[in-house]
């Protein structure tokens, strides 16, 4: 059996998406057996470094071609299939990144979907981003044979937003990667982690997501800076996400509250980089107070590290 399974999401996405589709393509790429695995990439300049690991099993199959051109040709005209870059048949493919691209005539289509803030808190996001998420997701409904939701609460979504069969869809939960684990009784190990990380010593209480409006973010920063000014203990906020407008805009925030210095940020973290799990083990507290999650692994990711969650 031929299962193609599409790992530019593991390189060009951001987030959870990312981690997801990254860690996906490693534990496929381990599996031998009568399935045979392939994993596409589409972009150029697509490194053998930003790709996935994988086992000798398993194959790569890039298109260094740039995606803006080619998709224009898929979305309206179905061409050029992806067959044609494969250079044969296959009998699955596997889109983890929520949409189906690449037109297939593969006989089983899978696609796995995130969530649904763009109906549950469209209030906390452009109308346009709206519209175009919706686009997509109709898209996936018509081009896609099956569906993985990483939830159950996502696969009752699908199913009334989208009318989609249940039995299309399956629910697969987020399991957590192994370099979360329980290290607050390792001070040597910590303490180098805060200096490489260049922290200071304190108390300190950690975010970790995109730095968006329906995150909640903002409110995070507000009630850190009550905290502080009622209790005066020293502590910091650590808040992990893409840098982009809205983190800027965080930024000023912090600032016109008085706590811009207690306040810092690190750009997103790629999988199989151990400073999150550090980071996790480094604070005394994790934060997650979002307005909407499909699925959401960080407070699982911080449990698992010993720190205690609000959410």
């Amino acid at each position: 059996m031929r299962i193609v399974v599409d790992g530019t999401p593991a390189v060009r996405d951001i987030r959870a998406i990312k981690r997801y589709a990254h860690h996906l393509i490693v534990e496929l790429g381990k599996t031998y057996g009568e399935e045979r695995f392939s994993f596409f990439y589409l972009g150029r300049g697509i490194e053998r470094s930003e790709r996935p690991p994988i086992a000798n099993a398993a194959t790569e199959v890039l298109v260094n071609i740039p995606g803006r051109l080619l998709l224009p040709f898929m979305n309206r005209l179905g061409f050029p299939k992806l067959e044609r870059f494969l250079g044969e048949a296959c009998d699955l493919v596997h889109f983890p990144g929520g949409w189906p691209y690449v037109p297939t005539r593969a006989s089983v289509v899978v696609t796995t979907i995130h969530g649904f803030a763009h109906l549950k808190v469209p209030e906390y996001m452009s109308s346009s981003w709206c519209r175009t998420l919706d686009r997509m997701y109709r898209t996936a409904v018509k081009r896609s044979t099956h569906f993985i939701t990483v939830s159950e609460t996502n696969k009752r979504e699908l199913i009334e937003f989208y009318g989609v069969p249940e039995d299309r869809v399956k629910a697969i939960p987020l399991g957590v990667s192994p370099e979360f684990k329980n290290r607050k009784g390792d001070a040597d190990s910590l303490r180098k982690a805060c200096r490489r990380l260049g922290l200071p010593k304190s108390r300190r209480a950690l975010f970790v997501g995109a730095l968006e409006p329906h995150k909640n973010v903002a409110n995070i920063v507000r009630a850190f800076a009550l905290f502080l000014g009622r209790t005066g203990d020293r502590w910091e906020l650590v808040l992990v996400g893409r840098h982009g407008p809205y983190a800027a805009w965080i930024s000023r925030l912090a600032a016109e509250l008085g706590v811009k210095e207690r306040v810092r940020f690190f750009d997103y973290l790629p999988p199989g980089s151990t400073d999150l799990a550090d980071l996790y083990n480094l604070a005394d507290v994790f934060l997650f107070p979002t307005f909407y999650e499909g699925w959401a692994s960080p407070p699982l990711e911080a449990m698992i590290s010993g720190t205690p969650v609000v959410a």
